[in-house]
């Protein structure tokens, strides 16, 4: 029993010699912690300096003052963006209203702030029709900068041809609980052109593939016809193409605004 207990003491105190000589030279690091002073050898946080490259030294002047560049440097951004909205806001119509709107316009119109589409609503008998309106911004610019000059003698009425050709109709219709049927439209000059349809099932699963029938071109032109005939009575029909054409660009306006407004927030917080 003593031989045990005097190994056990052996070995406790070679472990706490061994410690202490690990300390010891962690000590004896040219890196030495001291109290902070001005001295030559002491540059940042009480950390000794002396033999440290100066190429690794930080400076304490430099660390404090990047963190006031930010608000500096932002006062340039922000005042562009306020040139921007002035201008802009002075872009912005009155907002639509119910005068501008076609004669017998059958739709409800849902424009929440902040969307890049509207979206129109109506019942047609015991259908529910739905049009969601969206504009792709900026789209068919790159061609009309490569023409160049040429564009300088381009008509009015060209101008609002190519804006048309930048919004799209997704139409939906239902009967009930049952299958909904489809249309994506593009507008173009005075016509509403289907570019495809199909018949939506809410029981088929997203991990199947239905067969959703041949290209809407491919079908027999009368029966292309009847497809334009039976949006039409609907309401999707081409008086529609310049009220929606002159109400997408002034919420895509409003929305530019609006998007200015809250980037200048976020910098001036």
């Amino acid at each position: 029993m003593a031989t045990s207990m005097t190994s056990s003491l052996v070995r406790r105190g070679f472990r706490l010699a061994s410690s202490s000589a690990l300390l010891f030279r962690h000590r004896q690091s040219p890196l030495r912690m001291s109290p902070i002073s001005c001295s030559s050898s002491c540059s940042i946080f009480g950390v000794q300096t002396a033999g440290v490259p100066s190429s690794l030294r930080v400076n304490p002047s430099a660390f404090f003052a990047s963190s006031a560049a930010p608000k500096s440097g932002d006062a340039s951004l922000k005042k562009v963006l306020e040139s921007e909205i002035q201008v802009a806001e002075e872009d912005v119509e009155d907002a639509q209203d119910e005068s501008a709107l076609p004669k017998n316009f059958p739709f409800t119109i849902i424009d929440n702030p902040g969307d890049q589409t509207i979206t129109l609503k109506r019942q047609f008998g015991s259908e529910n029709v739905e049009v969601s309106v969206f504009m792709e911004v900026g789209e068919g610019e790159d061609e009309g900068d490569d023409q160049g000059e040429k564009d300088d003698d381009a008509t009015g009425d060209e101008e609002d041809s190519r804006d048309l050709s930048n919004i799209s109709l997704v139409v939906t219709i239902e009967k009930g609980k049952g299958p909904a049927l489809e249309f994506c439209c593009s507008l173009n000059s005075n016509e509403i052109n289907i570019d495809s349809l199909t018949l939506k099932s809410p029981e088929v699963s997203d991990d199947q593939s239905p067969y959703e029938g041949p290209e809407f071109t491919d079908l027999d032109e009368n029966l292309q016809t009847e497809f334009y005939n039976f949006l039409d009575r609907r309401g999707i029909k081409p008086s529609l193409t310049e009220f929606l054409q002159d109400y997408m660009i002034k919420k895509e306006e409003r929305e530019y605004v609006t998007w200015l407004k809250n980037m200048k927030e976020f910098i001036e917080k």
